[in-house]
């Protein structure tokens, strides 16, 4: 009956017709797509180095990042309230809703907490489902609304306070700081170096003719050629995104070499292979000199969410000694 409707067709069709309209080269460049498409899907599960294991577990915390713990108790009980009633009716919108969302979310469940690495990012598109479940039940819980009303209201309450503190941690990011520094300060002839955490200085109106990106990933990029030495496919995508630099590149001669007049570096990308390389910069000896040193400001342990590591960093501008 469902195949009759319209409005069912169109539905359907819109999911190749979006995917199309995000992803346009799946069209007029298919190689390219279908080889970054498998590098991705090949690395992306164990791109941390973990190879073993399942992040089933993880993927089901990390619904407390998404709604915070208040509000993942209230999904997992409009949930579980709905379906006695649902199961009932079965002929009603809500069963229907309830069970195209159990569907997804399961699918989605499986396949991505298969992964042995777990980021909340993976569990995000799921996030939509599981509050299609909750959503399902809340008019059962308002039944008892003279119990249910104030949980919502401090649920809600909580969630905007949170909310207000975590966009103050992005509004004093050390990072937007130093892109005002970097305004000021640089002009088309600076050699300037900047680490891939750093916010887009070549778009800046006076921005260097001469910006050099900092490697990072050098631990993991060399973990990922191990993994893959006999997959002459994935060799050849490593090889296009830049897999493979090494600790050389961080060495005073190289740095002189370059000519590198500034350096803008987040701890965000900072790796134990580069940790001395790093400390030295703040010796004399180094030739250059600490213009700007800024941290993040702490997040409020009460506040989600708590996974704030590319938010929580230091970010650190030097200046060579004479440069303009």
């Amino acid at each position: 009956a469902c195949l009759k409707r319209p409005a069912a067709w169109v539905c359907g069709l819109c999911v190749p017709l979006g995917f199309l309209l995000g992803n346009p080269y799946a069209l007029f460049d298919w190689p390219t797509f279908w080889s970054d498409f498998l590098y991705n899907y090949k690395v992306t599960p164990v791109y941390t180095g973990v190879t073993e294991g399942t992040g089933y577990a993880a993927f089901f915390k990390d619904f407390v990042e998404i709604f915070g713990w208040p509000g993942t108790w209230l999904i997992v009980a409009g949930g579980l309230a709905a379906l006695p009633f649902i199961i009932r009716r079965r002929e009603n919108l809500a069963w229907h809703v309830w069970v195209l969302s159990a569907i997804v979310f399961a699918a989605y469940a499986w396949k991505i907490g298969s992964f042995p690495r777990m980021e909340t990012r993976f569990v995000l598109p799921s996030a939509p489902y599981a509050l299609l479940m909750g959503a399902a039940g809340f008019g059962v819980l308002l039944r008892a609304r003279f119990v249910v009303l104030p949980v919502f209201a401090a649920i809600l309450i909580y969630n905007l306070a949170s909310g207000w503190v975590f966009g103050d941690v992005f509004r004093h990011d050390p990072r937007m700081e130093a892109l005002d520094l970097a305004a000021r300060e640089l002009d088309r002839q600076s050699v300037v170096e900047a680490s891939p955490s750093m916010p887009r200085i070549k778009d800046l109106p006076n921005r260097p003719d001469k910006l050099i990106r900092i490697p990072n990933g050098l631990g993991i990029s060399q973990g990922l050629i191990e993994r893959f030495a006999d997959d002459e496919q994935m060799g050849e995508a490593m090889e296009k995104w830049g897999a493979g630099a090494g600790v050389e590149w961080f060495t005073p001669e190289a740095r002189a070499a370059r000519g590198t007049e500034w350096i803008f570096w987040s701890s965000i990308d900072l790796e134990t292979l580069v940790q001395p390389s790093y400390d030295a910069l703040f010796r004399p000896e180094s030739g250059f000199e600490v213009v700007f040193d800024r941290t993040s400001p702490d997040f409020p342990s009460w506040g989600y969410p708590h996974n704030t590591l590319f938010l929580r960093n230091r970010v650190t501008v030097w200046k060579k000694r004479g440069a303009p």
